[in-house]
């Protein structure tokens, strides 16, 4: 059996930090043709721990974390394969807050590693 190897065309990262509440995530990726990207919307309050889990998810090794930290409960993790790990942070909002419900972004590790880059800018503002 053959297995068809999925090759990203187009990878894009943008952040909005308009609104002071909050940080919202714009992940593109490119699937020849499908964008397999999503999107992403934490607490502002929220930035050290985001940044400190997504560099330590980019590395080899990495356990999942669950975590509830003020109104946002995060899951991260990595999956995908040993040639194209992907690093996977979804956030779950109650409902009835600002820009409520799932959010995620499944990244490879050259974009995760960006997108710490990112938000370390923004955390040092």
């Amino acid at each position: 059996m053959r297995y068809a190897c999925t090759v990203i065309t187009h990878e894009s990262l943008a952040l909005d930090t308009s609104d002071p509440q909050v940080v919202r995530v714009n992940y593109v990726q490119l699937d020849d043709g499908i964008d397999m990207g999503g999107k992403l919307v934490f607490d502002r309050a929220n930035l050290g721990y985001v940044i400190k889990e997504v560099q330590a998810a980019s590395g080899y090794t990495y356990e999942k974390t669950e975590a509830q930290v003020g109104p946002d409960h995060f899951r991260i993790y990595q999956s995908g394969s040993d040639q194209q790990p992907i690093v996977n942070v979804l956030v779950r909002r109650e409902k009835s807050l600002p820009h409520g419900g799932l959010t995620g972004v499944m990244m490879t590790i050259p974009y995760a590693k960006k997108l710490v880059e990112l938000l370390t800018g923004i955390e040092g503002n």
